[in-house]
């Protein structure tokens, strides 16, 4: 984890100090858009604006939504919605209209996981010739080693749902332009990882996104 955050560094270094000989517009220092996978995981709605006028430095944040069937998203769940808010710090390098965009920050939330228990519960030889030919039911036999003799469960499954708070860390490399009707168009990547808690959200070492909005 802790090369992935030097590797990140060192990639954005050098271009935050060519930077300085860089403009950015007064104009439209703000804007809305939606966006589609990165940070957002699925879908998320954002405003971003610079910190002040001509300044390369902003900040973002949103509201999103993501769903996974993995069980590595959530360890254990079978399947997770998630409802987050990613909180971004973000440099400008470029002219007035397109600009490389580059940031980091945190994504907070709250993550819905679905997952199955089975339980079992000891049954009788004659129950068992019953129902074990039946497709909806779960039974099994098993011989016990130290006295020989075959014991029989069935196995009652339940859906359990939790909620749990999830986070998970991101960079942001990608290109914006903003046209000058004030029409925004942002794509790239987003890198992400945590710091291996219980609390961290697994996710793909590099995320694309791809988001349309509107500056003002």
């Amino acid at each position: 984890m802790k090369k992935n955050i030097f590797a990140l560094m060192a990639c954005l270094l050098p271009l935050t100090l060519w930077a300085q000989n860089q403009t950015v517009s007064a104009e439209r220092q703000q804007s809305i858009y939606l966006e589609l996978g990165g940070a957002s995981t699925i879908v998320g709605i954002n405003y971003d604006s610079r910190f002040s006028e001509f300044s390369h430095w902003g900040w973002r944040t949103g509201l999103s939504w993501g769903y996974s069937e993995s069980s590595d998203f959530l360890d254990g769940d079978e399947n997770t919605r998630a409802y987050a808010v990613p909180v971004e710090i973000n440099y400008l390098l470029g002219n007035q209209h397109s600009h490389l965009e580059l940031g980091m920050g945190v994504s907070l939330g709250i993550y819905n996981g679905h997952y199955q228990e089975t339980e079992w519960q000891q049954i009788d030889a004659q129950t068992y010739e019953k129902i074990k030919d039946s497709p909806d039911v779960d039974v099994r036999g098993f011989e016990n080693v130290s006295t020989g003799v075959m014991q029989y469960y069935q196995g009652t499954t339940y859906q359990h749902s939790r909620n749990v708070f999830g986070y998970y860390v991101f960079g942001n490399i990608g290109y914006r332009h903003t046209a000058k009707n004030g029409f925004q168009f942002r794509v790239g990547v987003s890198p992400s990882f945590n710091f291996g808690d219980s609390h961290g959200v697994q996710k793909p070492v590099l995320y694309p996104y791809i988001s349309f909005g509107k500056a003002f």
